[in-house]
């Protein structure tokens, strides 16, 4: 909760600041990604550890991906994004 703040949670002097923040936070939910320390470890594992394969083709380009983790934790959608 404390990245990106100037003060931790819990250094708040009126607990509706807090609140008020969490509100706003999420009317950005289109562009700030909010998660569990948990989800954000499990993605920063995920993302260490995927491996993608690029072959270019006549109709396209194609992305595949594979992840070595153990998939009874990790279940990861990999979501690629090619921009022209």
């Amino acid at each position: 909760m404390s990245h990106g703040l100037y003060t931790a949670w819990d250094q708040w002097e009126e607990p509706w600041l807090l609140w008020e923040f969490f509100r706003l936070l999420s009317n950005k939910s289109d562009s700030v990604w909010t998660a569990t320390f948990a989800d954000v470890a499990m993605y920063v594992a995920e993302r260490d550890s995927v491996k993608l394969t690029i072959k270019n083709e006549r109709s396209g380009v194609r992305i595949t991906s594979s992840l070595s983790l153990d998939q009874r934790l990790y279940s990861a959608t990999t979501h690629i994004v090619v921009r022209r």
